[in-house]
């Protein structure tokens, strides 16, 4: 009975969430162009992950290699508009080199950990 509560919990937030989500949209003043190239790596990532989920598990978990698939042939499909949406990123000088450096020891950190150090 504290499972059902609990899922009816999580969908209420969803739900919350959905009809906040959709008035902050209905007020802006122009729509939203989605970018494409963003939703080419994205693909690219999630089928780099789902190459190991679909053979370790079989079938079972090949959700990620599916929609990495789907999301690939989206940002594919509308290559001609890569570069509406692209901007120079935001992070420049110091803050890029710390921003990289993090980046260099949470992997450091990963492959450690990997190894069982």
């Amino acid at each position: 009975m504290e499972i059902a509560w609990i899922l009816l919990g999580i969908v209420a937030l969803f739900v919350l969430f959905g009809a906040v989500l959709l008035l902050k949209v209905k007020r802006g003043k122009e729509p939203h162009k989605p970018d494409y190239y963003s939703m080419f790596v994205m693909g690219l990532v999630w089928f780099a992950i789902g190459i190991p989920f679909f053979f370790v598990f079989d079938s079972s978990m090949s959700f990620f290699f599916i929609m990495g698939l789907v999301f690939m042939g989206i940002g594919l499909r509308h290559r001609d508009r890569w570069e509406e949406n692209r901007r120079p990123p935001r992070v420049q000088g110091r803050a890029y080199l710390i921003t990289v450096l993090i980046g260099v020891a949470v992997f450091l950190l990963a492959i450690l950990l990997y190894l069982n150090f």
